[in-house]
């Protein structure tokens, strides 16, 4: 094998490891984003349920803070 010929197989082998290395990262952005937002929604969903049990016992209308 010629010199130039193993220099252009191992660029082509560098190249194909790359578009695996981005691929692979573009997947796991992808599964992060949507665990974030799966993660926001129920952390919002939450807050909700939460301030609605506190105003339920009347915790918030009791603290001297908390004007209505």
């Amino acid at each position: 094998m010629r010199p130039l010929e193993q220099y252009a197989t191992l660029r082509r082998g560098r190249k194909i490891v790359l578009e695996q290395e981005d691929e692979e990262w573009r997947h796991r952005a992808t599964m992060l984003r949507a665990w974030s937002h799966k993660f926001a929604h129920w952390f919002g969903l939450y807050l909700v349920i939460w301030g609605n049990r506190l105003q339920q016992v009347g915790v918030t209308g009791n603290a001297p803070f908390y004007k209505r």
